[in-house]
């Protein structure tokens, strides 16, 4: 994937500043910058886009007039274009409106969805919850976890892969956020063979570890597993997963280290508040013991 500074250098637009193409091309302004562009076809620019981020694609657009046509064209009809129809659908949603008809407009934006979700752009849910701005928590877990139901209709490897990618993102705007693991849990929920897929913890839990290591960050990664465990298995029984033993022991296999290692000191973490936790009702657990004692013969005290 191609980031923009490296599209700059490529088309010689590389000391452009942001705005500076408008700002030439405005009559009796001088112009800041010259722009050293090479002649390439816009064609050309579109396809490197499509090869970018969709975040690249929109800063493209203030790179150089002929960036602006590009990213015009790739946001509007090219790769990025059922990304941002789709973005732009869902906001329309009246999400200000209590109980509003999510599964009718959910109904309504199926295909939309399915066609952005091809794309392969992992950050979708969290460009349409960037845009929505103010929603109920609830009703946005609801209608991405309904939508990426349609979308991966079925439980497999490379569908939880896909998912797990896209909650990365999702925790990425809030770190340690629930939003992640609710969505999971609506997508998950009513798939077809959902009871076989939970029926051994000893079968999934590694899965979907190994679904994680499609992820960019580890960290982030590392914040949807125990989100998703905890949803899916209890508080309590999520304990046996959130340790830094078993999450080395998960990741044994993962080839890149520095994000196991980050993936590793979130469940380390975890670990320890845990500990922390128990250590704290413990020590009120005994506290109340001996107001009880006190209270039944104060003379031994």
């Amino acid at each position: 994937m191609l980031s923009i500074e490296q599209l700059k250098t490529i088309s010689g637009c590389a000391k452009i500043t942001p705005g500076a193409a408008r700002a030439s091309s405005s009559p009796g302004v001088p112009s800041p910058v010259v722009s050293q562009e090479r002649s390439l076809p816009t064609e050309l620019w579109v396809h490197a886009l499509e090869y970018a981020s969709l975040d690249e694609a929109f800063a493209a657009f203030d790179v150089s007039k002929a960036f602006r046509s590009a990213s015009r064209f790739a946001l509007n009809k090219g790769r990025w274009a059922p990304v941002v129809k789709v973005v732009l659908a869902i906001k329309s949603f009246p999400w200000r409106q209590y109980g509003f008809a999510k599964q009718k407009h959910v109904d309504q934006v199926q295909a939309e969805f399915c066609a952005a979700w091809h794309v392969r752009e992992p950050r979708l849910l969290e460009q349409i919850m960037n845009a929505v701005h103010t929603y109920g928590s609830a009703d946005m877990e609801y209608v991405l976890g309904e939508l990426l139901r349609v979308a991966e209709p079925a439980i497999s490897d490379d569908a939880l892969g896909r998912v797990v990618a896209t909650l990365e993102h999702v925790d990425a705007r809030h770190p340690g956020d629930t939003a992640p693991s609710f969505i999971f849990e609506k997508w998950l929920k009513f798939l077809p063979g959902v009871s076989q897929f939970l029926a051994s913890k000893d079968d999934w839990v590694p899965r979907l570890f190994d679904a994680a290591e499609r992820c960019i960050d580890g960290y982030h990664a590392g914040n949807v597993l125990c989100g998703v465990l905890v949803n899916i298995l209890g508080y309590d029984d999520a304990a046996e997963f959130e340790t830094e033993t078993a999450a080395r022991r998960m990741t044994a296999g993962w080839s890149d280290e520095h994000k196991r290692a980050e993936l590793v000191a979130v469940f380390r973490r975890v670990q320890r508040d845990r500990y922390y936790e128990r250590a704290e009702e413990l020590n009120e657990e005994l506290a109340a013991i001996e107001r009880e004692a006190w209270i039944s013969d104060p003379t031994g005290w």
